[in-house]
Protein backbone atom coordinates (compact mmCIF):
# COMPACT_ATOMS: atom_id res chain seq x y z
CA UNK A 1 0.00 0.00 0.00
CA UNK A 2 1.10 3.40 -0.73
CA UNK A 3 1.20 6.04 2.55
CA UNK A 4 0.83 8.89 0.17
CA UNK A 5 -1.71 11.35 1.39
CA UNK A 6 -4.37 11.69 -1.83
CA UNK A 7 -7.05 14.73 -2.03
CA UNK A 8 -10.11 13.53 -1.31
CA UNK A 9 -12.56 14.34 -4.15
CA UNK A 10 -14.57 17.25 -3.45
CA UNK A 11 -17.05 17.38 -5.98
CA UNK A 12 -17.65 13.42 -5.57
CA UNK A 13 -18.79 14.68 -1.94
CA UNK A 14 -20.47 17.36 -3.02
CA UNK A 15 -22.50 14.96 -5.57
CA UNK A 16 -23.38 12.41 -2.35
CA UNK A 17 -24.45 14.77 0.16
CA UNK A 18 -27.22 16.08 -2.59
CA UNK A 19 -28.55 12.38 -3.37
CA UNK A 20 -28.13 11.59 0.58
CA UNK A 21 -29.99 14.69 0.90
CA UNK A 22 -32.63 14.10 -1.55
CA UNK A 23 -33.30 10.26 -0.33
CA UNK A 24 -33.38 11.85 3.19
CA UNK A 25 -36.35 14.05 2.22
CA UNK A 26 -37.79 11.56 0.54
CA UNK A 27 -38.04 8.91 3.20
CA UNK A 28 -39.48 11.49 5.57
CA UNK A 29 -42.44 12.42 3.01
CA UNK A 30 -43.29 8.85 2.98
CA UNK A 31 -43.45 8.20 6.93
CA UNK A 32 -40.45 6.43 7.38
CA UNK A 33 -39.40 9.83 9.66
CA UNK A 34 -35.97 8.59 11.72
CA UNK A 35 -34.08 7.07 8.79
CA UNK A 36 -35.10 10.47 6.96
CA UNK A 37 -33.75 12.84 9.26
CA UNK A 38 -30.77 10.61 9.53
CA UNK A 39 -29.74 10.08 5.82
CA UNK A 40 -30.75 14.41 5.61
CA UNK A 41 -28.29 14.70 7.77
CA UNK A 42 -25.33 12.97 6.25
CA UNK A 43 -26.60 14.48 3.40
CA UNK A 44 -25.83 17.94 4.02
CA UNK A 45 -22.30 17.12 6.63
CA UNK A 46 -21.42 16.23 2.75
CA UNK A 47 -22.89 18.96 0.82
CA UNK A 48 -21.15 21.43 3.33
CA UNK A 49 -17.69 19.80 3.21
CA UNK A 50 -17.94 19.52 -0.60
CA UNK A 51 -19.30 23.30 -1.34
CA UNK A 52 -16.62 24.48 1.45
CA UNK A 53 -14.20 23.14 -0.97
CA UNK A 54 -15.45 24.44 -4.24
CA UNK A 55 -12.33 25.97 -5.26
CA UNK A 56 -10.70 22.17 -5.26
CA UNK A 57 -12.43 20.97 -7.27
CA UNK A 58 -10.57 21.17 -11.14
CA UNK A 59 -11.43 20.60 -14.01
CA UNK A 60 -13.44 17.31 -14.85
CA UNK A 61 -11.29 14.87 -17.24
CA UNK A 62 -13.91 14.95 -19.70
CA UNK A 63 -13.57 18.83 -20.29
CA UNK A 64 -9.86 18.45 -20.94
CA UNK A 65 -8.75 18.63 -24.51
CA UNK A 66 -6.71 15.61 -25.42
CA UNK A 67 -4.36 15.28 -28.50
CA UNK A 68 -7.47 13.37 -29.87
CA UNK A 69 -9.19 14.80 -33.08
CA UNK A 70 -6.06 17.67 -33.58
CA UNK A 71 -5.45 16.15 -36.64
CA UNK A 72 -8.64 16.59 -38.70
Amino acid sequence: MSKEKREPNYRALFVIGLSFFGAGISLSAAGLTSTGIALTGVGIVFFVIGISNRKKWGIPKSYKRGNEGENE
